[in-house]
């Protein structure tokens, strides 16, 4: 089933690959954003994550958002990359993007700072323009599955928006 019939799709019963989710999100970020920001770097494994309509859709809008915030907010002279990885029970999507030079003291404050929100008392940030997203993603993936799980880390170097699927709510669907 190609991207775009998938995309008219509603119901639990079409599925799509991880793979293909990824690879439409690359797409339509380079088709948008491909005369402002340098392309994303990217990496697959085969993956066997087969996802449902409402679990395509939330992943490929928090990885859109992921790679435009990596984009907007990261070091301009290196590209953003999204890095799929397999760990027996689950599967590792990282938006990476450098930092310049961001002390860790800076990096643990920003990051506690964003995971303070993720709660209900924010749920207006999900209709709110401006900011980092970060929240717009963590409540769009823990609405869409329990089999999703959300997390951003920093260091002095780099700033990682993680995503991982949960082999045992996203295999064997098909």
């Amino acid at each position: 089933m190609n991207w775009f019939k998938f995309v008219g799709a509603s119901d639990d019963t079409n599925h799509e690959k991880l793979n293909i989710v990824i690879e439409a999100t690359i797409s339509s970020f380079e088709s948008i954003y491909g005369h402002k920001y340098a392309p994303p770097t990217y990496s697959q494994n085969k993956s066997s994550v087969s996802l449902n309509y409402r679990e395509s859709k939330s992943l490929f809008i928090s990885l859109f958002t992921a790679l435009e915030n990596a984009c907007k907010y990261g070091d301009k002279s290196k590209p953003v990359k999204l890095l799929h990885s397999l760990h027996g029970e689950y599967e590792k999507l990282e938006i990476v993007n450098s930092t310049i030079n961001m002390d860790k003291e800076y990096a643990d404050e920003l990051i506690s700072r964003e995971k303070s929100k993720w709660n209900d008392d924010f749920l207006a940030l999900n209709r709110a323009e401006g900011g980092s997203g970060l929240f717009k993603i963590y409540s769009i993936l823990k609405s869409a599955s329990d089999g999703f799980i959300f997390d951003i880390n920093a260091d002095n170097c780099n700033f990682i928006c993680e995503i991982r699927l949960r082999n045992e709510y996203f295999s064997d669907r098909r």
